[in-house]
């Protein structure tokens, strides 16, 4: 079989929808889908992936070499199970591996978790143009803040896999609370919840704020922040600066610790990109060894809600190529 004909599937389970795509050995997008999650239990879901593989994949596709599928969740690369997904907890302990290989029939697949695979997604799409590119940063800013590292090439995942959890990287001492348990991490602060709160409290120390303002914010979310940052709204302009000035602070030591060639930003709020990332930039600056800020690029993520599935793909070419 050549290189030119080999085609790859990459599948990316969310709670609410599966994404899926299929590549040829050079990134080309061939074809894509989505189709709803169904949830209602472990053995249909695992039916559902076998039937979306089977076509994308069945007589009329006889060159497809490799399958990658992510996951939200904490996943065991050496037990090779998910410990935990708590969007989908039906997967909860379970032996993916072992099940998805009777499933597909063929163990030509890779599984890795949702944050990684959108950073693979990043990272290979920018190849295609860019082939010395070895060394990026991914971050999102969605309902959280997710991420991944590839280092030479490679994902970083760490000792069991639960490496490059880069939105509980502390920002501050006795900050707010997040999610994991913690406080003070750059999720509390840069994910959606934490952008609101940040305006939130802006408006509250105005001297216009009352109980209906603050009520007609409750149901905000940081993408409409960023709309009315651009339409000049004073305190969501000042929200998104100091959310900017944040940033800064996590690209500083991201930059410290990894000396990429490029973070790579997505998420809503990135629809502020031109307001966000001038005060992210000022602040990591100050805070970063000059000599490797000077060569890390910062920009906006090129891909899209299809990163996670694409990086999927290009993870299972870049396995079975």
């Amino acid at each position: 079989m050549t290189t030119e004909k080999n085609e790859y599937i990459g599948i990316d389970v969310g709670a609410t929808n599966i994404k899926y795509i299929r590549i040829d050995g050079s990134g080309e997008r061939l074809s894509s889908g989505t189709a709803s999650t169904r949830t209602a239990s472990y053995s249909e879901l695992l039916r559902q992936m076998g039937v979306i593989t089977g076509s994308l994949s069945g007589k009329t596709h006889p060159y497809v070499s490799g399958i990658g599928i992510i996951f939200a969740g904490f996943i065991d690369m050496k037990d090779r199970k998910i410990i935990s997904s708590p969007n989908l907890k039906i997967l909860n302990g379970r032996p993916v591996w072992k099940d998805l290989e009777k499933i597909l029939s063929t163990d030509k697949f890779v599984i890795d978790n949702d944050a990684n695979g959108a950073a693979y997604g990043e990272f290979g799409f920018r190849r295609i143009k860019e082939p010395t590119l070895e060394h990026l940063v991914f971050l999102t800013l969605g309902s959280g803040v997710g991420g991944g590292v590839i280092i030479e090439g490679k994902l970083l995942h760490g000792n069991s896999g639960f490496g490059a959890e880069l939105g509980h990287i502390k920002l501050y001492e006795k900050g707010r609370n997040c999610g994991c348990g913690a406080d003070g991490c750059a999720e509390a602060y840069l994910g959606n919840n934490g952008i609101v709160e940040t305006f939130r409290e802006l408006i509250i120390k105005t001297e216009e704020h009352d109980a209906e303002k603050e009520s007609s914010i409750k149901d905000l979310s940081s993408k409409k922040i960023a709309e009315l940052a651009g339409a000049g709204l004073p305190p969501a302009l000042e929200a998104i600066n100091i959310t900017g000035r944040r940033l800064g602070q996590l690209i500083s030591i991201l930059i410290n610790i990894f000396n990429p060639q490029i973070i790579a930003i997505g998420g809503g709020i990135m629809n502020a990109s031109d307001l966000l990332l001038p005060p992210a930039l000022e602040e990591a600056r100050k805070k970063t060894i000059n000599c490797a800020f000077d060569t890390a690029r910062i920009e906006k993520a090129l891909l899209g809600s299809e990163a996670g599935a694409y990086g999927a793909a290009a993870l299972a070419r870049d396995t079975f190529i």
